[in-house]
């Protein structure tokens, strides 16, 4: 069951959002209940008691509360990586502050149809991407973990670290660089002792990148500069 929400403070724009969510999901015969609610502390209520959410639609400027305040409590407070974020506003002067919630879109008022159905063949293509493991040995034995749990790897005295989102860190014998190669473009090279996983950064700065978790991890200098280039690129993108 795909659990879709919006939370917009005009009714219009809501009931406009659910007929056309409901006629690309009926299309594609998913099962699906979509949920709608018109103010930011409503939603946050039954968030608080039920956080199970696939994708939320989230006008920014709802009357009660601002809609990345409710972001950053899905994200820093709930650690909720799962939920996929579409912000939706009248206004493109948001777009590059919300980055630091890892949102999947973010949608000017009018919204059409065409942006509702890209919308939704991304993210159930990032549904079957997030089932990726990662393989690794330990004494000749293969396991397993998915790549949506894992926060970064780190390199110490031919050991290979895997630090989780969830569960105590394990580690392997092995190289960072056959890491590298193993994984897909999520995973990020940014010194030559991390490789972190892209979609658990919180802030993205020169030298260094936060983590979800407040871990914080050194860029190396010969780094910086494919570094920023990501910066740029995903700044031109959220301005359009």
């Amino acid at each position: 069951m795909l659990r879709v929400v919006i939370c917009d403070d005009d009714y219009v724009v809501c009931e406009e959002l659910e007929s056309r969510l409901c006629s690309i999901l009926s299309v594609g015969k998913v099962a699906f209940k979509i949920d709608i609610y018109y103010s930011g502390e409503s939603f946050l209520r039954h968030y608080k008691a039920n956080p199970n959410v696939d994708l939320l639609f989230l006008d920014i400027e709802l009357g009660d509360t601002i809609g990345v305040s409710i972001g950053e409590v899905i994200r820093d407070e709930y650690r909720d990586e799962k939920t996929q974020i579409v912000y939706i506003s009248s206004q493109p002067s948001y777009a590059l502050s919300l980055f630091k919630t890892r949102p999947l879109d973010f949608l000017i008022k009018p919204v059409t149809t065409q942006q509702l159905t890209d919308i939704i063949n991304v993210f159930f293509k990032l549904r079957i991407h997030d089932n990726k493991m990662f393989e690794y040995s330990v004494k000749k034995r293969l396991y397993c973990i998915a790549y949506e749990n894992i926060m970064y790897f780190e390199s110490c005295e031919k050991k290979v670290f895997i630090h989780r989102v969830k569960g105590e860190d394990i580690h392997f014998y092995g190289r960072l660089d056959q890491v590298n190669e193993e994984t897909d473009e999520r995973f990020m090279f940014i010194h030559k002792s991390y490789i972190v996983n892209y979609t658990k950064i919180k802030t993205l700065a020169y030298d260094h990148v936060v983590l979800i978790d407040g871990t914080r991890l050194p860029i190396s200098q010969s780094r910086r500069q494919q570094m920023r280039q990501l910066q740029m690129l995903l700044r031109k993108q959220h301005n359009g």
